[in-house]
């Protein structure tokens, strides 16, 4: 669970760390932390609703984030080089939804432990989600070729990075910037 760290002036909640466990090794398959508050300045409580909506925020994107890394979506069939066939429906796929798609490759195992550390995933391309079903869905690969005997997996695209806006080329006519320094002062 979080803690509550209060003050006169700030609130600050500290987030938790969640833990899977494979029973039969009783190894830990997956770790992660979701950070579901920060620091709100001027507030000294918070109220139950508004702490159960952030814990129960964070609860779903922990839970998300385990099924996407113990269980990924997987092809369960390559229809044509473009498009294939993947294990998820509509309770938990969504048409339009973009992905980077992989082709699972050797198996690594940790050399002191023998451990499994998972298998090479090879980058094959990006595509989305055409058409969902109850139980599976059709995705269209927008780049690369998939292989009719590939082993595949799908996970979500992240979002491109937003370009930084084009400075314009300093003419002759155009002195360069200056720094100014302004005082402020505070009331």
């Amino acid at each position: 669970m979080a803690e509550q760290h209060k003050n006169s002036q700030s609130l600050y909640l500290t987030p938790s760390i969640w833990h899977a466990f494979w029973f039969a090794s009783r190894k830990v398959k997956w770790s992660s932390t979701e950070k579901f508050a920060g620091a709100y300045g001027g507030v000294s409580n918070i109220s139950d609703q508004q702490m159960i909506a952030l814990i129960s925020a964070a609860s779903d994107k922990l839970i998300e984030k385990l099924i996407a890394n113990i269980y990924p979506i997987r092809v369960a069939k390559v229809v044509n080089t473009t498009t294939a066939v993947v294990n998820r429906g509509e309770d938990s796929i969504k048409k339009g939804e973009v992905f980077s798609i992989f082709q699972m490759g050797e198996e690594l195992k940790d050399p002191q432990s023998g451990e499994s550390l998972g298998a090479m995933e090879i980058d094959v391309g990006l595509g989305k989600i055409i058409d969902v079903k109850p139980k599976f869905s059709f995705f269209k690969l927008d780049s690369g070729t998939l292989e009719p005997n590939g082993e595949y997996i799908l996970r979500k695209a992240e979002a491109p990075a937003a370009k930084p806006a084009a400075k314009p080329a300093a003419g002759p006519s155009q002195a360069p910037a200056q720094n100014v320094r302004k005082n402020t002062y505070l009331e």
